[in-house]
């Protein structure tokens, strides 16, 4: 079986190089339509709740969408059902693809959401700055980045970031992480001005610290 499964994942190498190999010969930088895929990874996940790829692709749609508490409740939903084993090898093909196009938007965020979900935070960090090159408009993007360099205690990073973000859009997730920052280095007054301006999210922080 794990021979079988070896060559499959081969084919799908494969068949993804070819499906995209006319991407790769143009300059320009296509996003993904984030709503279009969000709706269709929902129908996939209502059929079949244990389809580990269409759960990452709705979950990256809603990163890109905005829709991070939503992203977080359908992380802990998975919970202990999740096998960390088996979405490395199903995300191994897309991984080996992603340095022939480059370019390629969705690939990217499959690398960066892949150092995330395996919590190794320089990896993730290495492709959030690039679909950043791309895109530096994306603010919910930015702010993953700023969450992975709080994970790493790089404070001063994540802080510039959050920041970014924040000068893209006004948005409660960027104050959250500021809170954090602030919070981590004991300064208590920034750190509650920032939280008061989260909603529920802040409270969240504090009833769990």
């Amino acid at each position: 079986m794990i021979k079988i499964f070896k060559k499959s994942n081969k084919i799908i190498y494969i068949i993804i190089l070819i499906l995209l190999a006319t991407a790769s010969l143009s300059q320009a930088v296509e996003v993904p339509d984030w709503k279009e895929m969000k709706d269709e990874n929902n129908q996939i996940v209502t059929k079949n709740p244990n389809n580990i790829m269409a759960n990452y692709n709705l979950a990256i749609a809603m990163v890109n969408l905005g829709e991070i508490k939503s992203f977080y409740k359908m992380i802990d939903d998975f919970g202990d059902n999740f096998d960390i084993d088996e979405f490395i090898n199903i995300l191994e093909p897309y991984l080996k693809a992603q340095p022939k196009i480059p370019d390629e938007i969705l690939f990217l965020n499959y690398a960066a959401f892949y150092g995330v979900i395996t919590e190794d935070y320089h990896f993730a960090a290495k492709y959030f700055e690039k679909i950043l090159n791309l895109t530096p408009e994306n603010y919910n993007i930015r702010n993953f980045l700023a969450a992975v360099h709080l994970e790493l205690k790089n404070y001063n990073y994540a802080l510039i970031e959050a920041n970014r973000a924040i000068e893209s859009k006004n948005n409660k997730f960027s104050h959250l992480i500021l809170g954090i920052i602030h919070y981590e280095q004991g300064n208590m007054i920034k750190a509650f001005k920032e939280f008061s301006q989260t909603g529920t999210l802040g409270t969240v922080f504090i009833n769990n610290n």
